[in-house]
């Protein structure tokens, strides 16, 4: 009987000094995260600018959907492309898988681009690309076709932000969702 009695509290003192240690730990991972340094908490620009990209295509509504795949066209690079290209086909969007090729490969295998992305190097003028209706046009980092591109991504106050033209989203036949369009810095 006295060891039944000796048990009972020895068992609710180990579920509160667990309790008490959780919480402890929890305050300590609070406060440390405050405090420590900003670099260690920064994720690389190109590995958001990939995941913002991404995150758009999930709420974009293409007039010709994609049947089987969705093919992203680069062209120039920008800091999201080796993001692109090390997660391609590993991601699906609309349950489809998603492909990424230099703009000029894709044309020769003439699949097609849902997705054009225009980066910083080697820009060509968006004229010259004859963009297919259905595609969504997403400036990353691009100089000479920003006000051409129905989404902008771009950096500020060292946020990267990006901006929707409904106009040309609209001659491109792509529709986006509402909480997307919540997310944009601007829409216009």
């Amino acid at each position: 009987m006295l060891s039944s009695i000796y048990l009972r509290p020895t068992k609710i003192n180990l579920h509160k000094s667990q309790l008490l240690l959780s919480s402890f730990a929890l305050f300590v991972l609070l406060f440390v995260s405050t405090i420590s340094d900003a670099k260690a908490r920064t994720v690389d620009e190109g590995m958001l600018r990939a995941a913002i990209i991404i995150g758009i295509m999930r709420y974009t509504t293409w007039q010709q959907a994609p049947e089987k795949n969705i093919n992203v066209c680069l062209v120039g690079k920008s800091k999201s492309t080796r993001y692109l290209l090390a997660l391609e086909s590993t991601l699906k969007v609309h349950e489809k898988s998603i492909f990424v090729f230099e703009y000029d490969q894709q044309i020769k295998n003439k699949n097609g681009c849902q997705v054009l992305l225009l980066g910083a190097k080697k820009e060509r003028p968006l004229s010259s690309l004859k963009p297919a209706k259905s595609t969504l046009v997403i400036c990353d980092e691009c100089s000479i076709n920003k006000k051409k591109s129905a989404v902008l991504i771009r950096k500020s106050s060292d946020k990267i932000i990006f901006d929707v033209n409904t106009r040309i989203a609209k001659k491109y036949k792509i529709k986006f969702s509402s909480p997307m369009l919540e997310l944009a810095s601007k829409v216009n």
